[in-house]
């Protein structure tokens, strides 16, 4: 995937358009998870070199769909994704290739705790993937959400010609209000993903494994549980947790931009 080049002048006038004037609801019309989407038997997402991008970069954004958290993609698609997408490009990074990801709580019996859309280059099929998103928008009262899916998945189920090719790590950016799920068992892993892993998994020890060809960063929304999530996040990430300053979105597209170069360089 990612063949198809990023038009910024039309993405803009869509968001400006067409987006802008729709709910959330029309927008993002999926009621169940879009197929093209299920994680189970997927062997890996690629993000490979072309002739129109011969030095892909790959990315992906992992956003938390439950019900405290769906304005998110939703101004991603209607405000930011162009701007994001702009600003890459001046800052030098010719060939980005963006994967969406969504994320929900694997423990609380949603449908769809992990969808994965394909890594892409072109303005029209990343606003695809991005709103072909179920936004499921359950979560559960456990005080946690299951961002270590992202990482699982990365760490096992992506292949990128940026590391190895170049031995360029990606970058990966989960965005959500709640604490990180301690561990994902061999069940939740089967039922989700449809692996057969040999053990259960703690986030520690799959953010470890991921880093070996991903920089890992969580944007930190604020929310009921700010401070204790923060705690969390600062525990595992360290420097990499990144505050937003509110729940609107509106700073996400300049903490994504700021991240994804900074990575690059």
């Amino acid at each position: 995937m990612g063949y198809s080049s990023y038009n910024t002048v039309s993405a803009k006038y869509r968001s400006a358009t067409v987006y802008s004037v729709q709910t959330t609801e029309e927008t993002f019309t999926q009621k169940h998870m879009n197929p093209q989407m299920d994680p189970k038997g997927v062997e890996f997402r690629e993000s490979r070199d072309s002739e129109t991008h011969p030095n892909s970069f790959p990315i992906i954004i992992a956003l938390d769909q439950t019900g405290s958290m769906q304005q998110i993609p939703d101004y991603i698609v209607k405000h930011s994704l162009p701007n994001i997408m702009e600003k890459l490009f001046e800052s030098g990074i010719a060939d980005p290739q963006i994967c969406f990801m969504a994320i929900g709580d694997c423990c609380y019996t949603e449908e769809a705790p992990l969808q994965v859309g394909q890594f892409e280059s072109g303005d029209e099929e990343m606003e695809k993937w991005l709103t072909s998103v179920y936004l499921e928008g359950r979560g559960g009262g456990n005080d946690h959400e299951s961002y270590p899916l992202a990482w699982y998945f990365a760490a096992r189920h992506t292949v990128t010609d940026s590391w190895e090719k170049r031995q360029k790590k990606g970058v990966l950016i989960t965005i959500g209000d709640e604490p990180c799920q301690s561990i994902l068992t061999k069940e939740q892993l089967e039922k989700y993903i449809d692996d057969g892993p040999e053990k259960d998994w703690t986030a520690s020890e799959l953010l470890e494994k991921v880093r070996e060809k991903w920089q890992v960063f969580h944007i930190h929304c604020d929310g009921s549980h700010y401070r204790l999530s923060r705690l969390n996040w600062n525990k595992l990430l360290g420097p990499n947790l990144i505050c937003s300053k509110g729940r609107d979105g509106a700073d996400i597209a300049s903490l994504l931009t700021r991240i994804i170069v900074d990575c690059y360089k």
